[in-house]
C-alpha cells in the first residue's frame, strides 16, 4: 500500500529565495503590504459598491521602530487567518480570475515582510460576518499564533513590523514615502504615510485622467507630469493607449539621440500598481527613442512583478501601442511641420527604422528625409526636381571614392550606405511611379570620362604599358582617360563579382586547405565577371609627369603607390601581397630617389 505525505515547507529558505532570488530588493516588502491592502479594499467593494478605502502606512520612532500598515478592507475570519496565512501558495485571491495580481492569488505577499522583520503581527476584523477580531503573530522560525480578541473593531486589518538587525533603514519615514511613491501613486486608493504629525499623501493623478481644455493644454500637463516622475526634458507627450491589456499612458521622446540597440528605463503599472521599472517589451522593436509610463488593467505579470509574461495579450497591446505612436508622428508630420523637422534632426534613425515599417510612415517620411549626395545633402523631391533618375550607391566607402568624380560630372549620387538607407531607397518606386531609382557601381562613372586623342595615346603608350605589368599581379587592369577633378590622379573601379573576389581572396588567406580549395573554385567562377580596373587620369599632372619620365623604375613605384592610395580612399580592405607593397613601396621609392 502506498503511503501519502504532505511537502514540508522551510520558511527559512523560502525567506531567503524572496530575498535573495525572487525580489529586486527589500524595500519590495512595502509594495506587497501595500498591494495586499489595495486588495481587500477591492474585495470589500464587492460587498459594498459605495465603500471608500483608504490605507495608512505610520511610522513610529523609538528603539526599534515600529511600522504599522492599516487598511478598511474586507478583513479576515480566524478561519480564513488559519486557511490563508498558515498555508504558503494559499490565498483568498486564490480563485479570482486570471486578471488578478499574481502574486496575490498564490499567497506570499505578506511572508515579504519577513525579508525585513523577524517577527509579523496582524489584526484584522472581518466585514463579512459578526465574528470577533483576530490576531495573528508569525515569526520567522516558522511558528504562529492566533487568537480571538474581546475588543470591537471596525472592519480591515493593521499590519505591526519590527526591524530585523540590518533593516532599520527601511523602517524611516523618508524611505517609505519614497518606496511607496513609487510604487503606488497611481493606485486609486489613498494612501497615507503618516510620521509624527506629518502626514503626506502619495497620490498622483497621471495625464490620461486629468481634464484639461486644448490638445496643448494636454501636452503641457503630460510634459510637467514626465518631467517630475521620469525627470528631464522631453522632444514631446505622445498618447497612449491599447484597448487589449487595457492600457493608457504617455510615451516621452528623448531629447537627444539614441542607437537601435539601446533600450530605455520606462514606468510599467498594473491597476495603479508599479511592476517595472526597465523595458518588459510592452513597446515595438523600433520604439527605442521613447521613454513611456503606462498603467494597464489586464497584463499577466511575472512570478517577481518585476515584468510581464510575453503572452498572445501583450503582442497585440505592443501593436496597439506602436499604432498609437505612429499616428501621432503622422499627424505631426502633417499638421505641425516645424515640430516634426526638430524631431527629425534628433531621431532620423528611428524614423527611418519606422518608415520602414509602416506604409503609411513612409510615405509621409520619406520626403523629410536629408540625404547625402555628390551635390550636397538634398532631400528626395530637390533630388527629382533636377534629376530624372535617382542614382545611388550602397555602401559608404563607394560613396566616398566617388563621390567627388560624380560631382565634377554634374550627377548626383545618393549615399545609400548607411542603415535602413539602401531599402528606403529601393522601395520608392513601390510608393510613387514617377519616381525612377538605379543602383550604381562605382565603374558606371566610367561612362563619363573622356578619351585620348591618338597623339595622346602615343604619348601615354609607354605609361600604359608599365602601369599594366606592375598591376597584373593585383588581377587590375589599367586604362587612361581625361576625367575630373583633376586633381584626383586615379579612380579604382569595379563591379559587384569584384568586391566579392576580393572578399574571397581576403578570406581565403584564414581559412584552412578545405577551405580554401573550395574559395579557389568560387574564384574561379568570379573572376569571369570580375571587372577591377585603375583608371589613370590624363589631366591630372602627376600623371602627366610620369608619362614623361623615362626611368620605368620609378614609374612603376609610383603606379604601385597610387593603386594603393586609390584602394585606400575606397576603403578597401588590403589582401597580404598588397601589404607587402605598401611596407617595401616606401623604402623602393627613398632608394630611387637617392640614387640606389
Amino acid at each position: 500500500m502506498t503511503e501519502a505525505f504532505r511537502f514540508q515547507v522551510n520558511l527559512a529558505g523560502m525567506i531567503d529565495l524572496l530575498s535573495n532570488h525572487l525580489y529586486s530588493r527589500p524595500e519590495v516588502f512595502l509594495r506587497e503590504l501595500l498591494q495586499n491592502a489595495v486588495d481587500a479594499i477591492e474585495a470589500r467593494k464587492g460587498l459594498d459598491r459605495d465603500h471608500q478605502g483608504e490605507v495608512r502606512f505610520e511610522v513610529h520612532t523609538g528603539n526599534p521602530p515600529t511600522l504599522v500598515i492599516s487598511d478598511n478592507g474586507v478583513g479576515l475570519t480566524e478561519e480564513e487567518v488559519h486557511r490563508f496565512l498558515a498555508t504558503i501558495g494559499e490565498s483568498s485571491k486564490r480563485d479570482a480570475p486570471a486578471a488578478q495580481d499574481f502574486i496575490g492569488r498564490f499567497g506570499i505577499g505578506l511572508l515579504s515582510a519577513f525579508v525585513v522583520s523577524d517577527r509579523i503581527t496582524l489584526i484584522t476584523q472581518s466585514a463579512k460576518s459578526d465574528a470577533q477580531p483576530v490576531e495573528w503573530i508569525g515569526h520567522a522560525d516558522g511558528t504562529y499564533t492566533v487568537r480571538s480578541l474581546k475588543q470591537e473593531l471596525q472592519p480591515g486589518t493593521q499590519v505591526y513590523l519590527r526591524p530585523k538587525p540590518g533593516s532599520e533603514n527601511w523602517f524611516e519615514a523618508d524611505n517609505i514615502r519614497e518606496a511607496l511613491s513609487r510604487y503606488g501613486a497611481l493606485l486609486p486608493v489613498p494612501i497615507e504615510v503618516q510620521s509624527g504629525s506629518r502626514i503626506d499623501s502619495i497620490n498622483r493623478i497621471p495625464p490620461w485622467q486629468q481634464e484639461a481644455g486644448t490638445p496643448d493644454e494636454r501636452r503641457e500637463q503630460a510634459l510637467q507630469f514626465g518631467r517630475q516622475e521620469l525627470g528631464g526634458e522631453f522632444l514631446d507627450a505622445i498618447p497612449l493607449s491599447a484597448l487589449e491589456g487595457q492600457i493608457q499612458g504617455v510615451a516621452y521622446l528623448l531629447p537627444f539621440p539614441v542607437t537601435p540597440s539601446s533600450r530605455q528605463d520606462h514606468r510599467v503599472y498594473l491597476r495603479g500598481m508599479l511592476i517595472s521599472e526597465k523595458d518588459c517589451g510592452l513597446l515595438p522593436r523600433w520604439a527605442f527613442f521613447v521613454r513611456c509610463l503606462v498603467n494597464a488593467r489586464n497584463l499577466r505579470p511575472t512570478a517577481d512583478r518585476e515584468g510581464l509574461y510575453e503572452d498572445e495579450t501583450l503582442e497585440q497591446a505592443r501593436e496597439e501601442l506602436g499604432q498609437s505612436l505612429r499616428s501621432h508622428l503622422a499627424r505631426v508630420a502633417r499638421t505641425n511641420p516645424d515640430r516634426f523637422r526638430e524631431i527629425l534632426a534628433i531621431h532620423t534613425l528611428a524614423l527611418q527604422e519606422l518608415a520602414l515599417e509602416d506604409e503609411e510612415c513612409y510615405r509621409l517620411f520619406i520626403d523629410w528625409f536629408p540625404w547625402e549626395t555628390s551635390q550636397g545633402t538634398m532631400t528626395i523631391p530637390e533630388i527629382y526636381r533636377r534629376y530624372s533618375t535617382l542614382e545611388y550607391v550602397s555602401t559608404p566607402d563607394q560613396f566616398r571614392q566617388i563621390a567627388s568624380v560624380a560631382g565634377a560630372q554634374g550627377r548626383c549620387v545618393v549615399n545609400g550606405g548607411y542603415v535602413h538607407q539602401k531599402d528606403l531607397l529601393a522601395r520608392l518606386p513601390e510608393f510613387f511611379d514617377d519616381r525612377e531609382v538605379e543602383r550604381i557601381q562605382s565603374q558606371d562613372l566610367a561612362d563619363g570620362f573622356h578619351e585620348l586623342t591618338e597623339a595622346e595615346e602615343q604619348r601615354f603608350s609607354q605609361l600604359i604599358d608599365v602601369a599594366s605589368q606592375a598591376l597584373e599581379p593585383f588581377g587590375c587592369a589599367v586604362d587612361l582617360r581625361h576625367f575630373q577633378p583633376i586633381e584626383l590622379p586615379t579612380l579604382y573601379t569595379t563591379n559587384t563579382t569584384g568586391e566579392f573576389l576580393r572578399s574571397l581572396e581576403q578570406s581565403k588567406q584564414k581559412s584552412d586547405k578545405l577551405w580554401s580549395d573550395l574559395l579557389d573554385n568560387l574564384s574561379d567562377e568570379a573572376r569571369v565577371t570580375a571587372a577591377r580596373q585603375l583608371w589613370l587620369n590624363a589631366s591630372n599632372p602627376l600623371v602627366q609627369k610620369l608619362a614623361q619620365t623615362s626611368n620605368t623604375a620609378v614609374v612603376k613605384k609610383s603606379v604601385e603607390m597610387l593603386y594603393l592610395q586609390a584602394l585606400l580612399l575606397g576603403h578597401y580592405p588590403l589582401q597580404p601581397k598588397e601589404l607587402i607593397l605598401l611596407t617595401t613601396g616606401l623604402s623602393g621609392m627613398l632608394e630611387l630617389a637617392l640614387g640606389n
